[in-house]
């Protein structure tokens, strides 16, 4: 098996993986999944992102950094 895997060039956690799903679920387990829930935990708000650029626009000498401390304070 290990040397299959490897000229698959699948790892062997991923080949587990795969085989509890299957052992689980049968053949519906190894359908394509979306990986995540969908939400991004960082993203932005549209309102703020649009204060940043505009406070961006209107001090165009600031640095990024200096930019990040502007807005916050």
């Amino acid at each position: 098996m290990r040397r299959t895997l490897a000229k698959l060039g699948i790892p062997s956690t991923t080949f587990y993986r795969w085989y509890d799903r299957y052992r689980s679920f049968g053949e519906a387990g190894l359908e394509d999944r979306t990986s995540g829930h969908g939400r991004v935990w960082n993203r932005i708000p549209d309102e703020v992102r649009q204060r940043i650029v505009d406070l961006a626009l209107d001090e165009p000498e600031l640095s990024p950094r200096e930019l990040a401390v502007t807005f916050t304070e």
